[in-house]
Order: C-alpha cells, then sequence, then structure tokens
C-alpha cells in the first residue's frame, strides 16, 4: 500500500498509521501540523473540532478516509458540503438510495473512533479535546521525544511488541497453534497475550510468596480484569 507521501508501508505500519489517526488527541494533531503555522493561528485551530481539522486539510482528509475505509467493509467517501465521510454499499447500483448505509461527522466522531480503538484492545485517550500546548513547549516536547525513540530500551520494545512477535508469543505459551493465532482478531490476540504476561508474573509473585511471604497473599489478581490491575 501507498502512503501518502508516496513511500511505501508494511501490513503492519499501515495498519498502526490508521489507529493512530483515532488515536491522536486535538492537541497532538495540531503538535504536528505546528510547524506550518503561528502560535496565533494555532490558537485560532485549537477552536475548531478534530473532526473538522481533519477535514480540513487535503492529507490529513484523505488519512481519515483511508482509516475509516480499513476498519470497515463499506467504501468510505468524504463528503464536504455534509461536512461527513459517508459509509457507502460498493455493491449497490450508483443511483440507489440504500447505496450510503452511514455518516461519520463531527457528533458521532468521538463515538466511532473509541469503538475501534477498544476492538483493537485501545484505551481511548481521556481528553481528546484537550487544549493544546504552546509552540515553544511543543517544539522542547518534540526534542525529548526524539531522543526518547533513539534510546536502545525504546527500540526494543517497540520490536518486542510488533504483531508478528506477539504471535509467536502467543502461540508458544498457550494451547493454540500459530495458525489458530492468526485467525484471532487483534483484540483477541492482545487480550490473550496480556493474560498470559499477567499469569507469568502472578506465578513468580506466588512463587516467591511461598518462599519468603509473610503477608496474605491477594489471590483474586488472576482474575482481575487485565488493563485495571
Amino acid at each position: 500500500m501507498r502512503e501518502l507521501n508516496g513511500g511505501t508501508r508494511s501490513g503492519e505500519d499501515t495498519y498502526n498509521l490508521y489507529l493512530d489517526a483515532f488515536i491522536r488527541t486535538r492537541a497532538q494533531f495540531l503538535e504536528v501540523i505546528s510547524e506550518n503555522f503561528t502560535e496565533e493561528q494555532l490558537k485560532e485551530l485549537d477552536t475548531i473540532p478534530l473532526f473538522h481539522l481533519y477535514l480540513s486539510f487535503t492529507e490529513t482528509r484523505e488519512l481519515l478516509r483511508s482509516a475509516v475505509q480499513f476498519f470497515f467493509d463499506e467504501e468510505a467517501v468524504v463528503d464536504l458540503d455534509s461536512a461527513s465521510v459517508l459509509l457507502v454499499n460498493g455493491s449497490a447500483e450508483p443511483d440507489d438510495k440504500m447505496r450510503i448505509v452511514g455518516a461519520i461527522n463531527v457528533d458521532n466522531f468521538n463515538d466511532v473512533k473509541n469503538l475501534i480503538l477498544q476492538r483493537n484492545y485501545v484505551t481511548p485517550p481521556a481528553n481528546p479535546d484537550g487544549k493544546r500546548r504552546s509552540k515553544k513547549m511543543m517544539e522542547f516536547d518534540a526534542r525529548i521525544e526524539a531522543g526518547r525513540k533513539k534510546s536502545t530500551k525504546f527500540k526494543q520494545n517497540q520490536i518486542a511488541m510488533q504483531l508478528g512477535n506477539l504471535v509467536s508469543k502467543v502461540a508458544s505459551s498457550s494451547a493454540f497453534t500459530i495458525s489458530e493465532v492468526y485467525n484471532m482478531t487483534v483484540y483477541q490476540l492482545y487480550n490473550y497475550f496480556f493474560e498470559i504476561n499477567t499469569s507469568v508474573q502472578i506465578n513468580a509473585a506466588l512463587t516467591r510468596w511461598c518462599v519468603w511471604g509473610k503477608e496474605k497473599f491477594d489471590f483474586s489478581q488472576w482474575y482481575k480484569i487485565t488493563n485495571e490491575k
């Protein structure tokens, strides 16, 4: 698949790119485009809903359309007149009124993107419309982030959390074959991976407790929801 800038992406890179379109908050959106605008212009843009910001620029408009297309069975079409992304039944005739089966707009965008994130085992941002930081602070944080990404630990963690590695770990640590793991949804893959990871940690803690523990062990840990631990 082609990148927006003309390069090429792997399947997982494409998946992450489109998922990021729904993770990104308004402040993060403005941070990405901050180099092209003055502080006063950014203050004005900060009053516009995130969905409308996506539609305001050709490249981000296409990114949003492609992201919707990736996660829905229907064809995604941007309709600037109604400021929405239409979901179209591609098998219907062009003049069929039932061809449009849904629409994503400023009113339901947060609900739609949160559902997409939850189905992919991602916790939606707590404050997607929070106010942005100043351009000076954005530039400072960008330098900190650039330094963090150069660290060996960050790179190793990025590699470890690639989907291919998670598939391998789940298959080697469960009763599932690798073919069965590949047939899982992304949500199921992450869920099994984190459940196995939690089980490994609990077993290690329980072993230490059996040898040296004096306080009562919390045996309820094993059935608590993973992302609430």
